[in-house]
């Protein structure tokens, strides 16, 4: 006030801070235009007067875009009669009590009928034990109680929350008690969302909303800067320090007096500077009721008839989790206004949705989680199933999900294993033809002389039993075989072994007969043609050495 009588000035900045309840007592005392920082629409409505402007955008619409999206999911006249609204909020403050209380009353003039305002005085001591309501941790619990009761909780799976708080202690004792209770919102607004609280607390904040007169996203730019981000980034090179966001509204004040004089003297020659504020004032206030500037750093300002700033809506924030983000982490996005968005808003928060088959709510998430509306859901432990995503049901009888988590169903497992029976069998036929192969080689190698055998070419017939005896050993490897809980070493191994066996013994057989046939076809090929040609034995067996090579390979 001295500063005032002593420097007259033409206009005067109106404080960001509690302060600015002085505001309206001073311009109206000195006949002074004020360009006030202040939020509520109620402090330009109860003892105000003409000379006072609000240049902040009406805080009581930083809660509406998350109220928006929430009606829009819930058009259904018996949606809106189910949905659950819980709005716990100071009632000392004109700002922590009216941004609250535009929700409840915006909620029941839209049919959210069960909408329960939560309004406490925190300078009060409610049960009379020497802390102040607001530091008194068994009364926030009682706050919290009242917004999602432990009892209540499973019904409240979808319960919107708006928390409108000045401290710390407030803000943390609710949510640790919110998450006791087991409680799921669908939806966390809270004024703290958009203070430091919320930087210290970033594993708190995932998908929770707030409301703020600018977000360092909005593109809005006037002749001076391109955007209210350039314009701090200037503070900075210029001066060497980073203001905080409040100093966009501080520039913008100081943006619509030069606009105020610029638009009342620009039709003059030549302006009378000291006339015009000693006499014509009243002419310059008026002015001032009718600038419209639809592009501002601060985006298109206008007064209403309660002279302060309705050119657009509060800048609503969400913290979302990086697109590209690795590791989880969140950043406070832009949700609104439409044209401004840099994101959609996420509605509803992953908390209240239903989990997904394989999973379930985990009751340990929902109590140890430092995130209230992030996913609850876990997948089913091994041995354990999920069809609905409900709850995870142990496997029936013998059935499984061998080992895997976040199964959707058990199944019994055959483990396909030979019968021993069969084994047997296969061992008795197998020892039969190794004797049968092992007897007529013998046979053959001690009448090899005989004029027959001779003829019969001994070598294809040794040969043929060789081949007998690789091929028949084959089923051995197929009695190896291992369970499920059995060292699978020595089976692998057989498996492997069994084609080699197999596919060198056939070769060998078919081999020696395609030889022979070959030999015996020649002979009698160049005897048609009065030739005389010579075919050994070892000639022919190369034939079965290069298809055996040839196999091996494949293999």
């Amino acid at each position: 006030e001295g500063l005032i009588k002593k420097l007259s000035p033409q206009y005067i900045l109106g404080s960001c801070s509690f302060y600015a309840k002085y505001d309206k007592e001073i311009a109206g005392r000195y006949k002074t235009m004020v360009l006030s920082q202040v939020g509520p629409q109620q402090f330009y409505q109860e003892d105000s007067n003409e000379h006072v402007f609000g240049v902040h955008i009406p805080s009581d619409l930083y809660g509406i875009p998350a109220f928006q999206s929430l009606a829009f999911a819930n058009k259904e006249r018996e949606r809106k009669r189910t949905q659950k609204l819980r709005i716990i909020h100071r009632d000392r403050s004109e700002f922590f009590k009216y941004t609250c209380r535009a929700v409840y009353e915006r909620a029941l003039e839209e049919g959210f009928v069960d909408t329960i305002a939560i309004e406490y005085n925190p300078e009060d001591d409610e049960d009379e034990d020497g802390l102040l309501n607001w530091e008194d941790e068994d009364y926030m619990h009682y706050l919290a109680d009242q917004a999602c009761h432990e009892d209540e909780a499973l019904e409240n799976v979808d319960i919107a929350i708006w928390v409108c708080v000045q401290h710390d202690f407030e803000i943390n004792t609710i949510l640790d008690r919110l998450r006791e209770n087991g409680c799921l919102p669908s939806l966390f607004w809270t004024t703290k969302a958009s203070s430091g609280w919320s930087n210290a607390n970033i594993e708190r904040v995932p998908y929770f909303q707030a409301g703020a007169q600018w977000h360092k996203s909005m593109v809005y730019s006037d002749e001076f800067f391109k955007s209210g981000q350039a314009m701090l980034d200037y503070l900075e090179a210029r001066f060497g320090y980073f203001p905080s966001y409040s100093a966009t509204g501080s520039y913008h004040s100081i943006y619509i007096m030069y606009q105020n004089l610029w638009r009342y003297w620009k039709t003059q020659d030549a302006p009378q500077v000291e006339l015009t504020f000693r006499e014509r004032y009243e002419e310059l206030r008026r002015n001032m009721l009718d600038l419209s500037l639809p592009e501002t750093l601060y985006g298109p300002t206008i007064f209403d008839a309660d002279q302060r700033n309705v050119g657009r809506g509060s800048a609503a924030s969400q913290w979302l989790i990086k697109p590209d983000s690795s590791s989880d982490q969140v950043e406070m996005v832009l949700v609104s206004p439409d044209s401004q968005a840099t994101a959609a808003v996420v509605f509803p928060a992953p908390s209240s949705e239903s989990c997904q088959a394989g999973s379930s709510i985990s009751a340990e998430f929902v109590t140890s989680s430092p995130s209230l509306l992030e996913s609850k859901c876990k997948k089913c432990p091994a041995g354990t199933y999920s069809d609905t995503g409900e709850s995870c049901l142990a496997c029936p009888g013998e059935s499984g999900t061998d080992g895997e988590m976040g199964a959707e169903v058990c199944v019994t497992f055959d483990q396909n294993l030979v019968p021993s029976g069969l084994i047997v069998l296969g061992l008795v036929i197998a020892s039969i033809n190794l004797i049968l192969a092992v007897g007529f080689g013998a046979w053959t190698i001690h009448y090899r002389k005989d004029p027959v055998v001779d003829i019969s070419q001994k070598e294809f017939l040794l040969l043929l039993c060789i081949g007998s005896i690789i091929s028949s050993s084959s089923i051995v490897p197929l009695s190896i075989q291992a369970g499920e809980d059995d060292d699978t070493t020595a089976a692998s191994r057989a498996c492997l072994a069994v084609p080699f066996l197999y596919v060198t013994g056939w070769t060998l057989q078919y081999g020696a007969l395609f030889a022979k046939s070959f030999r015996l076809w020649s002979i009698i090929a160049a005897a048609q043609n009065y030739r005389q040609i010579r075919i050994t034995a070892k000639k022919t067996l190369g034939f079965v050495a290069l298809i055996l090579i040839l196999n091996w390979m494949v293999l």
